[in-house]
């Protein structure tokens, strides 16, 4: 009997330890999604604006997070997963660039007023003095636009003027402005020549 009894006992502590450890696995999950909720590791996507047929360049990669994502596809990222972000951008036209204005918008900001868009520029526009450094990309050639540190503290102060930074989860990219090196410039859909009197001007070309 008393063997029994011990033997009983063994089990018994054996499924107590049992359950102790399915008890402990099953908090794991439960403490991940607390940290999503949290805001230290949550859903992010990067969306590509709407596509414009004659556009000359074309955002075809993507890093944020410190990884490669893919556009329009959730991943994972903390609060700060712009910082460091890259995008590479090719020009599919038959001309030269010289500039480019790479758009970076916030959807989410409506809620708080006017869209906030963050602009990241490359290059020189012709016959403006400034201390831009050149660029440079030929026809079927590729640039890369990066949010580096200082791009990233500016993005934070544009966006905190409205908005919390922690709640952006949604970002969208699309390219703005493009200045090619006959001084010719393409935005929206539509073309445009630089004002030869007033380089800061830009006029539309009819066609």
């Amino acid at each position: 009997m008393r063997s029994l009894a011990l033997k009983t006992g063994v089990a018994v502590v054996a499924l107590f330890g049992l359950g102790v450890f399915l008890l402990a696995t099953s908090v794991w999950p439960s403490r991940a999604s607390a940290d999503v909720v949290a805001g230290r590791a949550q859903e992010k996507v990067v969306e590509l604006g709407a596509p414009i047929f004659n556009e000359p360049v074309k955002i075809i990669w993507a890093k944020a997070a410190k990884k490669e994502i893919k556009f329009g596809e959730k991943f994972v990222g903390d609060n700060d997963w712009l910082k460091g972000a890259k995008f590479r951008l090719k020009n599919t036209t038959g001309k030269k660039i010289v500039f480019i204005e790479l758009d970076v918008d916030f959807p989410e900001t409506r809620v708080s007023g006017a869209e906030v868009s963050y602009r990241i520029n490359l290059g020189r526009i012709p016959n403006l003095n400034h201390s831009a450094a050149p660029l440079s990309v030929l026809p079927g050639g590729e640039a890369e636009a990066d949010i580096d540190e200082k791009r990233y503290g500016n993005l934070v102060k544009l966006v905190q003027e409205s908005h919390p930074v922690s709640d952006i989860s949604r970002a969208r990219v699309q390219v703005g402005f493009v200045v090619f090196e006959d001084a010719t410039a393409w935005s929206a859909g539509a073309f445009y020549r630089q004002d030869a009197e007033n380089p800061k001007r830009w006029l539309p070309i009819s066609h």
